[in-house]
Parts: structure tokens; sequence; C-alpha cells
């Protein structure tokens, strides 16, 4: 399988003490972007908001299949029953 991008477009590090950058943890894993990932990553957030989806009619069903007259030959309820004493 090929990946989408090379594997230095966004990779991370492990870094053995928190010297460097302050945390709860002893070591801890760094995510280290490349900078074509940064550019692509900026050009995202400075760009044009896109427009959002407005949907005119609710995107769940308000009816179900039997009440829209549809009959549905292999439909099957199974039902437990229990004999009477």
């Amino acid at each position: 399988m090929k990946p989408m991008r090379e594997e230095t477009w966004l990779h991370g590090i492990a870094v053995p003490d928190k010297a460097a950058v302050e945390s709860r943890a002893k070591a801890f894993f760094m995510i280290t972007p490349s900078d074509e990932c940064m550019a692509e990553f900026t050009a995202y957030i400075s760009g044009a908001r896109r427009t959002p989806v407005k949907e005119d009619a609710p995107a769940a069903p308000t009816k179900s299949a039997l009440e829209m007259g549809e009959n549905n030959e292999t439909f099957k309820v199974p039902a437990k029953t229990t004999p009477l004493p």
C-alpha cells in the first residue's frame, strides 16, 4: 500500500526528557511537521471560509416504509413464545 504523503511530511520524535517542553510526563512523543505540511496547514487555516451545508429536508426518514405503502416480502420479525403452563 502506497502512502498519500512521504514519510517526512508529518512525523514525530520521541523526547526522552521534558527539559525542552513543559509536560507532565517524563518522556513524550512530539509531532514535527515538515515545512510543506506547515505551508499547507497555514494556507487551509487562512483560506476562505467554506459555506455551511443547508439541507431543505431532514436527512433521516420521517416515515417508515410501511407507512409509505411499500411492501417488503423479505421482512421478518423473530418472535419467541413460551407455552402456557
